[in-house]
């Protein structure tokens, strides 16, 4: 994957990219992350399809993302994003 951003960055002229990844991580009752959690998931159903990947029946609910707090907080559990990873390279004058 970063391969590919090294062969872009370089093929344009510029050069070897620095890379930052970054996640959004959180957890309790009050964490803001799930219905961006469920968002994200949602999203992924039509190439899961495509795929063949069978999905539970909570990815396609619009309760997912309570669904998601409900089970974080009950269990104690702690969720994260997919991983944003960003790159970025500076030419020289």
């Amino acid at each position: 994957m970063f391969a590919c951003w090294l062969q872009t960055f370089v093929g344009a002229g510029l050069p070897v990219p620095s890379l930052m990844e970054e996640v959004v991580v959180g957890g309790g009752p009050d964490f803001r992350g799930y219905s961006w959690l469920a968002n994200t998931m949602r999203s992924l159903l039509p190439m899961a399809e495509r795929l063949d990947i069978s999905m539970d029946a909570n990815m396609k609910s619009d309760s997912l993302a309570d669904w998601i707090k409900d089970d974080a907080v009950t269990r104690g559990l702690m969720v994260w994003s997919p991983p944003m990873v960003g790159a970025f390279a500076r030419r020289s004058q």
